[in-house]
Formats: structure tokens, C-alpha cells, sequence
């Protein structure tokens, strides 16, 4: 082991950790500089220096990482301007959340001083990444004893009970940044690019639209009431199914469930069905986390899209894991299953068969599960004709005032003029509101088809905005590349920065069409005009959405065009069986 350093770098070094332990709701990160030197002298006499630095450096690393993945790397730098222990107003959120042995306090203090700081635009996501900064670093000094040892006698001397609290709550924040809030915010700004509203509107979490529907919201009030039930109920948690085609609704349900209970203190996130799709050959693959999940620190609704796409014994085992954890739960779960077909015998059977493991299981799955699968719930539809009417209306209302102008012309349909799934009408008004009438209104094809003609002509136009005399073949074939990188991205295909999708373009679809000097297209300046046309994406190019509509925008594409179906099944190292 190498010889402390001075107690100046390590004195430094403390403070930088300890804005993340503030970050991270850890109580007495504003410490006084005497504080600091103690704690630099209890790890001197320890000699625990290059334990603590090396934990750090990993810590730093690791967090460097997953920021990177995520498109945070700007966050991450404004990470280190935080100047949280110094400040007063963040030592009186600290005493609050020792108070109340929750972090929510912090949590807006921090998100009201990322506010502050230049090039930090959306708070909230800032301090979502420096709380997941935090985890890290956290979970990496905490193995270094002298570490904890030091800390714990300065800092927490006095507040043993208080730190117990949180301690626990702490332990579990790395373990909680895979879940995805189901209600979502976006500045108007991020909705827009270039003055037009991007696909990015439509996703359900954000709620862009009103929510529509007398029979949508009888299900909603209906699933509300049984969450807030199970607080007094055996296991303190439940199972429903909800069911029905892509765009019928069930996601943006399960958004609307998870906003009524959040006015009455729920939590609510979507569970990562892909990090659930991790099975390994010789056993079930459960993270480690899902304890974490079915012992929530408040009421909590948990959602599992597209749940039919996990293997039965992955679900078994996830389900085995909300009983096992029965006794450690001192709030309740609900899990809303999604799902497009409805469950079958053998979806019940794999389940519910008994394993004569043990009998509390048999009663739980009898209890719980069977009810939940037996009778599912049928996405509403949208039969009666004032509610197709009041859906398009609404949404047509809601784009145009998103979009900040009304269109030359004012486009309305009959009731038998609409489509009959809830995705398809708000398209129409999405089309709507700039004024374009889709020919063939009933048919669900004819508005995808619209609504991709109209996005690639907003791509056309900046194309030829950032490029003035590119040339027509060019241009048809950087529309082609875009959308390629899109198709590839939504079948799985990794792209988490520029460089990534120049080397995926040029492995996979290098340009081909000569310029009158013999020069092709540069797929360097096409990735920075990618990243320009999505901004909201930051250093991740987003899989397509909404759902049905990649379902028609992939079979169209990949059917039609025999090349790109070969393509995509070499780029995505994957059969593509349509």
C-alpha cells in the first residue's frame, strides 16, 4: 500500500465525496472542516488511504459508464459544481430528512441548486444522475471499514436511530435506478425540434393528450380502488392483468392508475421487462434488486409491459419473489401485468401448478395469482362514437397548442370516418393539427402511413436546411440511413453515441451514390444531424415509438424490402421471423 498523500488532497477528496453522499440523502454532508480533518486523520492513522482512493476511482468509473449510456454526460460533469455542503438551505433538508428518515427533502433541495447552475437544463434529471452518483459512490466507500468506521463516529454520533432510517433506503438506491417513473415530464422544448412536434409527444408517460374514455376511466377508478386496498390484505400486495392489441390504450391506463395513486402517496414505475428477459441457461434469472422492489420504502405500483414477452418460468419465478418477500413488507405492492393476448390455460397452469415446495405458496398462488389471470381485464374500447369524437378533439386541441399554431385549415372527421384503437385517432390529430387529412381515415395503415411520410419530410427538411445543394440521391439516401438507424435501434441494436452509429452505417449500410466528384455522402456529418433531428435522445439514439405503430412501420419495411430484411437480421445478429 502506498503512503497516504498530504491531508490537503485528502481533505479534498472527502469534500468530493461527501457532495455525493449529500446527493445520495446521507445525513451530515455538510460537514465543518474540523469534521473533515478528523475524519482525514482517523483514515491516516489506518493507513486506509489507497483502499478508499481505489474504491473512488471505481465508483467515478462506474458511474461514468452508466452516464455515458444513458446520455448524461453533461450531467455528469455538472455533477462537481455542486456546492451542497457548504450551503445552509441543504443542511436544513438534511435535518429534515433525518427527521422524517426519508430522502424527498434532499431531493428538492438538490433539484432547486441544479436549477441554479449554468448548462443544467432539466433539474430533475440532474438530480436523478447525481443520486445515482451517489449509489455508487456510496456502495463503493462503504466496503472500505476505515471508511465507515470514521464516518460513523463524526457524522453520526448522535443520530444512530436516524441513520438506520436511511441507511437502509441508501443501500438500496443503486440497486432502484434501473425503474423507469411511470408518470413522466418534459419541457415543451424537448417535444419540439425545430418547431415541429417529434414522435417523442406520444409516449404514454407523458400524457401529452387527455386521457379519454368513459369506460377507460371506470378501469382506472376501479384499479385505484383495489391498490389502496391491499394495505389490508394478506401479503400486502396483489396481482391484475390488463389485455388487448398494440394501441389499445393499456399502457396509457396503467399511467393514468399510477397518477390517481401517486395523489394519494403511491409510487409508481415501470419494472425493466429486459433486464427480466436475462435467463440463464441452467436457472431463472431474478435480479437481485426485485427483493429491493417487492420491499418498497412507500405504496407502490409497479407495471410489467409487454409481460408475454418473458419466458412463463421467469414470470413464476418474479411472482415466487412478491410472496417470499411477503413477511419483510411494511407497504403494499401492486403489480399491473400488461399484455396484448389474453392468458391462456397454459400461462395459468405454469404459474399456479403446485410444486409441493411449500404450502403458504400454494395458498398465495391461489389467493393472488389465479384470480388475476382467470379474470384479466379487457382494454376498453373506444365503441361509442362521442368518445372517438372527443379523443380526436382532444387531441388535435392538445398538439396545437403544443406546437404553439393552428393550422390554415381546420381538420375534423365523422364518427365512421375514425379508427376504432385509441393510438390511431390521436395520430389523426396529431396530423391534424398541421392542417393534413388522411384520405383513408378508418384504416389504421393508411394513418401510419401518413404519419411516416410526414416524418420523413421533417427530416427532408432539415436535411436540406443544414445542407443546401445536397444532392437528390443524397438526400434519399440519408432519409434511408436515418431510418435504418431507427428500424436497427427498435430491434435491439445498441447505438449509444455518434461513434457507435457512424461504425454500425459503415459495418452494415455504407453510403454508395458518387457525387459528381466521385465523393459519397459523409456519415460523420449524418450522425451529428441524427443526434440534432432527436435531441432529446442526448447520446442515445431512442427506440422508435409508440408500439403498434412500430409493429406497421417494421413488417411494412422489412416485408417490402427483401435487402433491408437481410440487412437488419446482420446488423441485429438476429433471425428476423415475421
Amino acid at each position: 500500500m502506498t503512503l497516504p498523500p498530504a491531508h490537503e488532497t485528502l481533505r479534498q477528496t472527502l469534500n468530493w465525496l461527501l457532495k455525493g453522499l449529500a446527493a445520495a440523502s446521507i445525513p451530515g454532508a455538510g460537514l465543518a472542516a474540523d469534521a473533515v480533518d478528523a475524519v482525514a486523520d482517523s483514515l491516516d492513522e489506518q493507513r486506509a488511504w489507497e483502499a478508499l482512493r481505489q474504491a473512488l476511482a471505481q465508483a467515478e468509473e462506474a458511474f461514468r459508464r452508466e452516464a455515458e449510456r444513458r446520455g448524461w454526460r453533461h450531467l455528469a460533469q455538472a455533477i462537481a459544481q455542486l456546492p451542497v455542503h457548504d450551503l445552509p438551505a441543504f443542511e436544513e433538508a438534511l435535518r429534515l430528512a433525518l427527521a422524517e428518515g426519508a430522502p424527498a427533502p434532499l431531493q428538492e433541495e438538490l433539484e432547486d441548486q441544479l436549477a441554479a447552475l449554468p448548462g443544467v437544463p432539466h433539474p430533475r434529471l440532474a438530480a436523478e444522475a447525481a443520486r445515482l452518483y451517489a449509489a455508487y459512490a456510496l456502495d463503493a466507500a462503504w466496503r472500505v471499514p476505515a471508511f465507515r468506521g470514521a464516518v460513523r463516529d463524526v457524522l453520526f454520533r448522535e443520530q444512530a436511530e436516524a441513520l438506520r432510517r436511511l441507511e437502509g433506503a441508501i443501500r438500496r438506491l443503486a440497486r432502484w435506478w434501473r425503474l423507469v417513473p411511470a408518470v413522466q415530464h418534459l419541457p415543451r422544448e424537448d417535444l419540439l425540434h425545430d418547431g415541429d412536434i417529434t414522435l417523442t409527444a406520444l409516449k404514454a408517460p407523458l400524457r401529452v393528450v387527455p386521457f379519454v374514455g368513459r369506460a377507460h376511466h371506470a378501469l382506472r377508478d376501479d384499479l385505484a380502488r383495489w391498490a389502496l386496498s391491499l394495505a389490508e390484505r394478506r401479503y400486502r400486495a396483489g396481482i391484475r392483468v390488463v389485455y388487448g392489441p398494440g394501441g389499445s390504450g393499456k399502457t396509457r391506463l396503467a399511467v393514468e392508475v399510477a397518477r390517481e395513486l401517486g395523489q394519494n402517496g403511491w409510487e409508481a414505475f415501470f419494472l425493466p421487462s429486459g433486464v427480466l428477459r436475462q435467463v440463464r441457461e441452467s436457472r431463472v434469472h431474478i435480479p437481485a434488486e426485485a427483493r429491493d422492489w417487492f420491499t418498497p420504502t412507500a405504496p407502490t405500483l409497479y407495471i410489467l409491459d409487454y409481460s408475454e414477452s418473458l419466458p412463463d418460468r421467469t414470470l413464476r419465478a418474479l411472482l415466487d419473489t412478491l410472496y417470499e418477500t411477503s413477511g419483510e413488507r411494511a407497504f403494499p405492492v401492486a403489480l399491473l401485468l400488461l399484455r396484448r393476448p389474453a392468458p391462456d390455460e397454459g400461462l395459468i397452469q405454469a404459474l399456479t401448478a403446485p410444486t409441493g415446495e411449500e404450502a403458504g405458496k400454494t395458498v398465495f398462488q391461489r389467493e393472488v395469482v389465479q384470480p388475476a389471470l382467470t379474470a384479466p381485464h379487457p382494454a376498453p374500447a373506444l365503441e361509442a362514437e362521442a368518445d372517438l369524437l372527443d379523443l380526436f378533439r382532444a387531441a388535435r386541441a392538445a398538439f396545437v397548442e403544443l406546437r404553439g399554431q393552428a393550422p390554415e385549415e381546420e381538420v375534423a372527421y365523422r364518427p365512421e370516418e375514425l379508427p376504432r384503437r385509441p393510438l390511431a385517432v390521436v395520430l389523426l390529430g396529431l396530423l391534424a393539427a398541421y392542417g393534413r387529412r388522411v384520405a383513408q381515415s378508418p384504416r389504421e395503415q393508411s394513418v401510419f402511413e401518413d404519419v411516416w411520410r410526414w416524418e420523413r419530410r421533417k427530416w427532408s427538411d432539415y436535411l436540406c436546411k443544414k445542407a443546401r445543394n445536397l444532392p437528390d440521391e443524397w438526400l434519399e439516401e440519408a432519409l434511408d440511413l436515418i431510418e435504418i438507424a431507427l428500424l436497427a435501434r427498435t430491434l435491439g441494436w445498441r447505438l449509444f453515441s455518434k461513434d457507435e452509429t457512424i461504425s454500425f452505417w459503415t459495418s452494415f449500410s455504407p453510403p454508395r451514390h458518387e457525387d459528381a466528384c466521385g465523393q459519397l455522402l459523409s456519415v460523420s456529418w449524418l450522425s451529428d444531424v441524427l443526434f440534432e433531428l432527436f435531441p432529446s435522445t442526448s447520446q442515445n439514439v431512442e427506440a422508435i415509438s409508440p408500439d403498434p405503430f412500430i409493429d406497421w412501420l417494421v413488417i411494412n419495411k422489412l416485408l417490402i424490402q427483401t435487402d433491408l430484411r437481410e440487412w437488419i437480421g446482420r446488423a441485429t445478429n438476429a433471425d428476423v421471423d415475421l
